[in-house]
């Protein structure tokens, strides 16, 4: 149906892991709080602030007097406040206040479970594009990340739910941002403004990439993951993102991370690409003790290196994609220092310049460079262009429907 007009129908219900394998978290809301076996038509009402603990392989619920309900192995947890049971309260978890309600889901590990923030679609998404973009950013950009966010997230539903999973997305990078409720108002009006409305692919959802800056050198989900199947991009975006007329080249040139630099230690990045090579079970490179080249093997129509060629003193070279290559250079081994914001690699556009003491990386942008670049968006928002326009410059393959 045309964005403007259709038939309204319920919103979809989205699943959000809000905490992955705790041992421990606190429901902080005073009051009585529901807790019942996932599915069940009955449950019991506790007096909270609620502390939930794992338990070999169960769940246990403590009230706010001591007293215990536990559930068995395996068995999954609804809790909520007794005001938000019908989804459309708040639910508070370790501080923070989250729309609809939980599921308490034990994890593999016996010692542990994650939390689910179980929220209708549109009033999660004011919580993940508060923290997506930047406060003061125009609203057009808003609404442009809202269309982004909501097919992002329905993808992510529909491939949970074929596989099973017990959750649709993330909380955080892994997916998309999401901070709970929030009371920014430009978040919650582009939300209403664009209410289901996606991007379609023929007959299924589109895959709605996006990261922060793509440094002027976007590229296609294929480049970046060659399993990937989704038509993101296309080079002629490039030209959208050209603002000759105000001086800069590219739209996103003012983005703190649009170029950066990064010095790392020989031995110490090899040896965080070896410990993420053998968490990965690739062999020729679990055992490098150092480093003789790293160069770009391969690159998008953009000029962007998808491809790089990682050399060792003993004669090997293995290639990965920029992206595990930008994975492998963050990746945290045990013995070796934490990351700063002054040496992380922010993207997977970068060159390299290998020493024998130290490697010193020069980078464009920030994230994957896939999809919409935020704030080429904002650039956009900012000359004036229409959420439409900005949306189809960004995925020309797609449709905008509305949905429900």
């Amino acid at each position: 149906m045309p964005a403007e007009s259709g038939a309204m129908r319920d919103e979809p219900l989205v699943r959000v892991r809000i905490r992955r394998g705790v041992e421990e978290a606190s429901l902080d809301r005073a009051g009585p709080w529901v807790v019942a076996s996932s599915g069940a038509r009955v449950g019991e009402i506790v007096s909270g602030p609620v502390r939930v603990l794992a338990s070999g392989g169960g769940i246990r619920v403590l009230d706010r007097s001591g007293r215990v309900t536990g559930f068995p192995p395996g068995a999954s947890v609804f809790a909520a406040p007794h005001a938000a049971v019908d989804g459309r309260g708040t639910s508070r978890v370790d501080g923070t206040d989250y729309p609809g309600t939980l599921r308490l889901v034990p994890a593999d590990d016996p010692s542990a479970f994650d939390v689910v923030n179980v929220v209708d679609i549109e009033d999660y998404l004011p919580g993940v594009i508060s923290r997506e973009l930047l406060p003061g950013w125009h609203e057009t950009a808003y609404r442009v990340q809202a269309v982004a966010a909501r097919t992002f997230a329905l993808d992510r539903r529909e491939q949970a739910r074929r596989t099973g999973r017990h959750f649709d997305v993330e909380s955080t990078t892994a997916d998309q941002v999401y901070g709970g409720t929030t009371g920014m108002g430009v978040a919650h009006s582009a939300v209403d403004a664009t209410r289901g409305i996606v991007l379609i692919d023929g007959a299924r959802l589109g895959t709605a990439y996006y990261s922060s800056t793509c440094g002027g050198r976007p590229a296609l989900a294929e480049e970046i993951w060659p399993a990937a199947q989704a038509r993101i991009t296309a080079v002629a975006m490039i030209e959208s993102i050209r603002d000759t007329e105000s001086g800069r080249a590219i739209l996103c040139q003012d983005a703190p991370l649009y170029r950066w630099s990064a010095a790392r230690r020989t031995d110490q990045l090899a040896a965080r690409i070896a410990a993420w090579a053998k968490a990965n079970r690739i062999t020729a490179l679990s055992t490098i003790r150092s480093l003789s080249d790293i160069r770009p093997t391969a690159f998008a129509e953009s000029g962007r290196p998808v491809r790089f060629g990682i050399a060792d003193p003993r004669g090997g070279t293995t290639e990965l994609t920029g992206e595990q290559l930008r994975i492998a250079c963050n990746f945290d081994a045990p013995g070796l220092p934490s990351l700063t914001r002054k040496n992380r690699v922010y993207s997977n556009d970068m060159t390299f310049d290998v020493g024998r003491r130290v490697v010193q990386i020069e980078g464009r942008g920030f994230g994957h460079g896939v999809g919409m670049c935020q704030f080429c968006a904002q650039g956009m928002a900012k000359r004036g262009d229409h959420w439409r326009d900005i949306i189809a410059a960004f995925y020309p393959a797609y449709e905008i429907r509305r949905v429900y």
